[in-house]
């Protein structure tokens, strides 16, 4: 019961990034779509904020800021931006559907993918550590540790746990005869025949 806790925990938190993910790399998908009619315009956008910023104030400079960084978009990068989040975001929503039933390849599909994924995020934390980058990291590393050690994945404390039932063991517990015949000695093999 409680590894069924913790496996629809880990399949929520996939089920958001999924739903973080995947409706980001359809907008970088659109946006890699309409660069080459959005970048004339939000180059025209910039200088015009620029022009005007001293009297918009604050919210124009940042406006201006956004709409200059959209001029620059190269279109590759937004198109392998696109790919990635798709990606990653299907991924982590099989992951999640794969959890949320139980499935075993579900769990070696998770470690795989969030073990691949942290020496990114190390990476990331010696560039520019946040707490939210921090957190991510140490719930990443409990559920790798966790589906390893508990799941025994990988052959780890002797792989997978017996599922299937010792149907005599069964037969013993519930009746006290044969409780009593299963624990008994096994008599001993008849003397053998001498040789004649």
């Amino acid at each position: 019961m409680h590894q069924a806790i913790v496996l629809r925990l880990v399949a929520l938190d996939r089920a958001f990034h999924a739903v973080l993910l995947i409706p980001a790399g359809v907008l970088l998908g659109w946006l890699w779509l309409r660069l080459g009619a959005l970048s004339p315009q939000a180059r025209t956008l910039a200088e015009e904020l620029a022009r005007v910023s001293t009297d918009v104030g604050h919210l124009g400079g940042q406006l201006s800021s956004v709409a200059t960084k959209v001029a620059t978009l190269h279109p590759d990068h937004v198109r392998d931006l696109a790919v990635l989040a798709l990606g990653f975001g299907l991924l982590e929503g099989i992951e999640a559907v794969g959890l949320w039933l139980e499935k075993r390849w579900a769990e070696y599909l998770t470690v795989v993918a969030t073990a691949s994924l942290l020496p990114i995020e190390v990476l990331e934390l010696t560039r520019h550590a946040t707490l939210l980058k921090a957190g991510g990291f140490i719930v990443n590393v409990a559920v790798v540790v966790y589906l390893v050690v508990a799941k025994r994945l990988f052959g780890v404390r002797g792989g997978e746990p017996e599922r299937v039932a010792d149907l005599e063991a069964l037969a013993a517990a519930s009746s006290p005869q044969r409780a009593r015949a299963a624990r008994a000695p096994a008599p001993a093999p008849p003397p053998a025949a001498p040789a004649g």
